[in-house]
């Protein structure tokens, strides 16, 4: 028979305080998460605005970039984000990958 807890040790901040403190985790040996509700909030907040500042590096606003298909230079925000492209961006602007899309369209109800 499992004996209910009353009391728990949050991981990060080292207190013991009230299971009501914890969120549920089902896959723990308690059923309570190792981090209280608090720290996990301080938790996702700080990581939240750690993407959020790697998204406002990744916009790089004002680099430029050529087009491999119609070899106009524009600027990045122009390409599509790509995440297995090597630089973070595709290889053709969004023009251009918008008429391409659309010609293969087009293709596939004329035969």
């Amino acid at each position: 028979m499992t004996e209910e807890i009353l009391e728990k040790t949050c991981s990060t901040c080292g207190e013991t305080k009230p299971v009501s403190k914890f969120h549920k985790r089902k896959v723990s040996k308690d059923g309570y998460r190792g981090q209280c509700i608090k720290c996990k909030q301080l938790s996702d907040h700080s990581y939240n605005c750690e993407r959020r500042d790697q998204r406002v590096r990744s916009q790089r606003v004002g680099i430029l970039r050529r087009c491999k298909v119609c070899g106009v230079t524009k600027d990045l925000s122009q390409f599509r984000k790509r995440g297995d492209a090597i630089y973070g961006h595709a290889y053709k602007c969004k023009e251009c990958s918008t008429k391409i899309e659309w010609e293969n369209y087009k293709a596939k109800f004329e035969k």
